[in-house]
């Protein structure tokens, strides 16, 4: 749960001499906390209305080219577990009141609680508000729900990218032209724990037979492998600006990024969103491959590739912790068990570790994520374009192959003014 709110009083009553001020926002929010942790309501009416929300939000998916056409990509390579897609209105159909109940409420424990807070506060007054209204909490609330499980049978959840790879196509009806290329495989998450748990960073160790012990020790670092993906997301995408839109002039836009959203889940997926042309789509995706292929092949990552995305990371990260959320969310999980590399040193040695990071890592990372291996039947890729509804006619061309443009209809509105 996120709460954004102000640590000054509010809810004040009257002016001037006559003010009386309120609660500080601090102390309100963690009265609505206690409220939802113990004595929320829930209704029968409320659901109906969350219901329908999701519902519109997936008739909005359905519709947009690029997302539904990215859930299909998704969905492909976890091979169709339902954890990782979008809610569809058959799944918020079938869920009653009392299911909901059971799902949110089980995991709603004093035990699953951990408190992170970023902003201008009093910090005696405030250590002392959470010990008086969420201390209070008696330690078995909620427990009455059950249990609570990670997955299935209580496993860890895990992203899986079945082996080999396919092409894909994928249509949505639309009256105007676009395409949007994916290309994609699996990853290790942001910590760089494998699908299979197996540690990316030991793998880079194994990959290196001339690393020393001060090499180890750094690619032990708890901090290793989520600087040196975000180092890499931002050399992949330079070669990909470079290669896909300069070089080959094949789209506008071209993006790479390794899936972070789930800290506590094993394994995660890497993937290129192109946009294009209808006609250059296919171009466009053996591009990224090609790029891709690159970075284990003939175009190795370059001294100057690691020093330019260093600089830039680093000032994205430094910029980035002038905000409380960024800072609130680096700080969230640092105490739970799920996230095992996730410690203070995630807000202190960020910096330290950009910089550490050598080339042979970056080499050694590129070899151990296997990037289609020279053959892009390893890749998982997919090709969405729009087609024209049926019912409706295409603008005509003339003899010169030039697309006609209808005329408005005089004395429409719109249409042209009449003297």
């Amino acid at each position: 749960m996120d709460f954004v709110f102000p640590t000054t009083p509010v809810g004040n009553m009257g002016f001037g001499d006559q003010l009386v001020e309120g609660i500080l926002g601090t102390d309100a929010v963690l009265q609505v906390l206690r409220e939802i942790l113990q004595s929320f309501r829930w209704e029968e009416d409320a659901l109906g209305r969350a219901k329908q929300h999701f519902v519109t939000a997936h008739s909005g998916l359905c519709k947009n080219l690029e997302k539904i056409s990215c859930e299909t990509f998704i969905q492909a390579m976890n091979g169709d577990d339902q954890r990782f897609c979008a809610v569809t209105p058959s799944d918020v159909a079938n869920v009653n009141l009392d299911e909901a109940m059971t799902a949110v409420m089980s995991q709603l424990t004093p035990g699953n609680l951990e408190i992170s807070m970023c902003g201008e506060f009093d910090t005696k007054a405030t250590l002392e508000s959470i010990r008086q209204l969420i201390g209070t909490i008696p330690a078995d609330t909620n427990t009455q729900w059950g249990p609570t499980q990670s997955g299935p049978n209580g496993a860890s959840p895990r992203l899986v990218a079945p082996l080999p790879g396919r092409r894909m196509d994928f249509e949505l009806p639309d009256s105007d032209p676009r395409a949007v290329s994916y290309v994609g495989g699996a990853a290790p998450n942001r910590w760089g724990i494998n699908a299979d748990g197996s540690d990316i960073s030991e793998q880079v160790i194994r990959l290196d037979g001339k690393a020393s012990k001060v090499d180890v020790q750094r690619r032990r670092h708890p901090l290793f492998a989520h600087c040196a993906l975000s180092l890499l997301s931002e050399i992949i995408n330079r070669r990909l600006f470079s290669n896909v839109r300069e070089k080959r002039q094949l789209t506008y836009d071209a993006n790479f990024q390794f899936t972070t959203d789930y800290e506590s889940t094993n394994g995660g997926y890497y993937y290129t969103t192109v946009t294009a042309s209808k006609e250059n789509a296919e171009a466009a995706r053996d591009a990224c491959i090609e790029s891709l292929d690159a970075l284990s092949g003939a175009q190795r990552i370059t001294h100057d590739n690691v020093d330019s995305a260093r600089r830039v990371v680093i000032n994205r990260h430094e910029g980035e912790m002038r905000t409380c959320r960024y800072v609130a969310t680096i700080l969230s999980g640092l105490q739970g068990e799920a996230i095992k590399k996730k410690g203070p040193l995630s807000l202190t040695d960020f910096n330290a570790m950009c910089v550490a990071i050598t080339v042979r890592d970056m080499q050694c990372l590129c070899d151990a994520l296997a990037f289609g291996g020279g053959e892009s039947s390893a890749y998982f890729s997919l090709v969405a374009k729009t087609v024209q509804p049926e019912g409706q006619e295409a603008a005509g061309e003339d003899e010169g192959g030039e697309r006609l443009v209808r005329a408005p209809v005089g004395g429409s509105r719109g249409g042209p003014l009449l003297g």
